[in-house]
């Protein structure tokens, strides 16, 4: 199995999807500079804007992220709350066919 981490430099550890991301960034700013080009638009403008972009996008999926687990958690408390209620009234159907069972011998 491949090791997630790609390199260790002291506390710092450099994660093979983070190379990933970078690289998928670079290649997109890269072919965004030549499409900028070929419609005669400043290239370099493009570069300048690639900060901005990663941050609001990192910022932005931190959001979506912790929004989506925050739902998520909700959700599973609900199923559960849903899952103790059906097992209590199970409990209860049980408790009062038995109840029945006994009265009718």
């Amino acid at each position: 199995m491949i090791d997630p981490i790609l390199v260790r430099i002291g506390p710092l550890a450099i994660h093979w999807y983070g190379l990933l991301i970078v690289g998928g960034a670079m290649a997109a700013a890269y072919v965004a500079s030549i499409e900028a080009r070929r419609r005669g638009e400043n290239p370099d403008i493009v570069w300048d804007m690639l900060i901005w972009v990663i941050f609001c996008g990192i910022i932005g999926a931190r959001i979506f992220g912790k929004d989506k687990a925050d739902k998520m958690d909700g959700d599973q408390e609900e199923n559960s709350k849903e899952d103790q209620d059906t097992e209590s009234q199970a409990d209860a159907d049980n408790k009062g066919d038995a109840d029945n069972k006994g009265e009718q011998v």
